[in-house]
């Protein structure tokens, strides 16, 4: 309702909430579809892994693992992540695919002492399935939260059960069909 004069906003909102209802109810049938789709979805595991290891999509989470297991400068880290994956792409490998003595080396010039992670360490830090366990946080969406998310709405909504066991309230009919006004 932008730009509506501040009058008697009355006026505008039986057609808003009669359009609102609509969207609603398209949405009832769309999301449980949507959710069907989702969860019968099959994907290519090794098609993407791969994609994602020559794309250097973890490529900051090995700084960040080096920020925090190392206690250097991010600075330092992402200069080291960055020259760890210009060699993997002038090598054309994965990045989890590089020599640990190559990594030790490029630690070793940039912070001045041998590094304290291992080569399993390395491996862990780029690989995607550790990075999707880390972002298992507020405001992320790794594969748990998005299931139980469509298990929700698979389950439907309240209003949802009421509206497909074909129990609707009188005003939310009225008010659907433009017959009854919010009050004032």
């Amino acid at each position: 309702m932008h730009n509506t004069p501040f009058a008697d906003m009355n006026d505008s909102e039986r057609e808003t909430q009669a359009t609102g209802f609509a969207v609603f109810d398209r949405l009832d049938h769309t999301l449980p579809l949507l959710g069907g789709f989702i969860e019968s979805m099959q994907t290519n595991q090794t098609s993407i892994e791969e994609r994602i290891q020559k794309s250097m999509a973890t490529i900051t989470e090995l700084a960040d693992t080096l920020v925090r297991a190392e206690a250097i400068s991010f600075r330092a880290a992402h200069h080291i992540a960055s020259q760890l994956a210009a060699e993997a792409l002038q090598q054309k490998i994965r990045l989890s695919d590089l020599a640990f003595d190559l990594f030790a080396a490029i630690f070793e010039k940039q912070v001045g002492r041998p590094a304290r992670i291992t080569a399993d360490d390395l491996k862990k830090a780029v690989s995607p399935a550790h990075f999707v366990v880390l972002q298992d946080m507020p405001g992320d969406r790794p594969r748990r939260r998005w299931q139980n998310r469509l298990r929700a709405i698979a389950a439907g909504w309240p209003a949802c059960r009421m509206r497909q066991a074909g129990q609707t309230s009188e005003s939310d009919r009225q008010t659907r069909t433009g017959k009854r006004r919010s009050p004032a």
